[in-house]
Parts: structure tokens; sequence; C-alpha cells
């Protein structure tokens, strides 16, 4: 993500506090919030504001999330229910770039 990109999502998002959040916004708010838990290296913290902003229904950044949580739960010891829905999701995209990180997945979770 562009540093430009980064500070009008934080502008955007102190705008968007003083209001009532829609879903579609709330989802944007937590995914920088994500992003940046996960450059400040809190990653516990990071897939909190991940998996909250997919719950939120986030299409638009969906993949991105996905790539994250790959990352933190290579790096990190996670929820496994959390890994499994990851690798279940993952598995539906059958996208064949991923496949190696979930074949890396299983392996670190014993799955």
């Amino acid at each position: 993500i562009l540093i430009n990109e980064f500070q009008n999502a934080e502008k955007i998002k102190e705008s968007l506090l003083n209001n009532k959040l829609n879903d579609a916004q709330q989802a944007f708010v937590t995914y920088y919030d994500g992003i940046q838990s996960f450059k400040e290296k809190k990653l516990l913290n990071a897939e909190k504001y991940f998996m909250k902003s997919k719950s939120l229904d986030n299409e638009i950044f969906g993949n991105d999330i996905n790539r994250y949580l790959v990352h933190i739960y290579k790096t990190t010891n996670a929820n496994k229910n959390n890994v499994e829905k990851l690798i279940d999701e993952l598995n539906d995209l059958d996208d064949e770039r991923l496949e190696l990180s979930v074949e890396e997945l299983e392996e670190k979770y014993d799955l």
C-alpha cells in the first residue's frame, strides 16, 4: 500500500469515527487498522482487525486480508480453528498461487 493511500485512509478514518459507520465503512477502517498493526509487528492485533473486517462481508479487501492472515499464521502460533477456516476459504478459491501456503499451514498446524 502506498504511503499516500495510507495517509488518506487515516484522514477518512478520523472523519468517519465522528459519525456512525455502516458495515462497508467499518470494514474499511478495520482493514487499515489491521495493516497498521501488521506494520508495527503487532500480529495478534492485526489478526483481530482483519477478522473483524472479513466478518463485515468485506469483498474489496478479502484477498489482501487472506494474504496477511497467511503470513500471520505462518509466523505465530494462531488459533487452530481460525487457521482451518482460512484454509477452507483458500481451498474454495482454488487459486494455485496459494497452494503452497495452504500446504505449509496444514503442516505447521497438523491439519
